[in-house]
């Protein structure tokens, strides 16, 4: 298995064998859209250390089984929510 069908999220690719456009912001860059998750196999970031950060890896019900297209409600995004939440009440003292 190499991807995930059902992923309720559109993402934009680039054409076949078109290669890296990670440095490329143009919509030109990606002109194919699908609403599938391809599994990765490394994953490579940089971030200033202010930058907080929520990952999570798992099922469908992490990826927003039972959410709309679109939706904007997976699991990991629900979770950040909460924890943004929690984190602000605790900074002001509450």
């Amino acid at each position: 298995m190499t991807w995930h069908a059902k992923a309720l999220q559109t993402s934009y690719l680039t054409a076949p064998g078109a290669g890296s456009k990670s440095a490329d912001e143009s919509e030109a860059a990606f002109p194919f859209t699908t609403a599938s998750w391809f599994f990765l196999d490394a994953v490579d970031m940089q971030a200033r250390p202010s930058v907080q950060a929520v990952v999570a890896f798992g099922d469908s019900i992490t990826d927003g089984t039972s959410s709309n297209l679109n939706g904007d409600d997976p699991l990991a995004r629900l979770l950040a929510r909460r924890l943004r939440g929690a984190y602000g009440k605790h900074r002001r003292g509450s």
